[in-house]
């Protein structure tokens, strides 16, 4: 049996999951918008979504994470979930970054890389997700459209062989769209 991403089979498959950082703290109103930490609230989701990584065996051949705090927080906690082995990027690029500028990033991505966690913001992470994403399950794709909230996470499949093709699809497959209110 041939796997579709291995050499020689007609599909390719790559899977982009998206990750906005958990519920951040505005308790202390003198930091800077990028050195803010997570609240207890994105504490406790950042923990179930590694949970959730951890029970269904969810792997990323690489994650590209915000250099602001709460996406690097969120990261450290949802991280040991995750399948090994994996390479980690932290970049200041993808603070507050567009859907557009995220596109670049993505298609930047190496070959090899079957799998993407990117760990950022909105807008730009809902915008992206709704650009790629025009199918898939549709209990996932309702709740997409209803708004990308701290802590979730959208699992899409990527009809492409290489990253540097994501600017051209759009057909993206949303297989999962989870909140953390949906792992209580």
């Amino acid at each position: 049996m041939t796997d579709a991403n291995s050499p020689g089979s007609g599909a390719a498959i790559r899977r982009l999951l998206l990750l906005r950082h958990a519920k951040s703290s505005r308790d202390d109103p003198s930091l800077e918008d990028h050195a803010r930490p997570l609240a207890s609230r994105g504490i406790w989701a950042a923990g179930a979504v590694g949970r959730n990584f951890g029970d269904r065996s969810v792997s990323a051949d690489l994650v590209l994470c915000s250099s602001a705090l709460r996406a690097r927080e969120t990261l450290r906690i949802v991280e040991p979930g995750l399948k090994p082995p994996r390479e980690t990027s932290i970049e200041d690029e993808l603070y507050l970054a567009s859907s557009t500028e995220l596109l670049e990033r993505l298609a930047r991505v190496d070959g090899d890389h079957l799998s993407v966690l990117l760990i950022g913001h909105n807008p730009g992470l809902e915008d992206l997700a709704n650009m790629l994403c025009q199918s898939g399950r549709k209990k996932a794709r309702k709740r997409l459209a209803k708004g990308f909230p701290t802590g979730t996470l959208a699992e899409v499949d990527l009809p492409i062989r290489s990253w540097k093709q994501l600017g051209y699809a759009t057909n993206g497959q949303l297989r999962r769209f989870t909140r953390p209110k949906d792992l209580v």
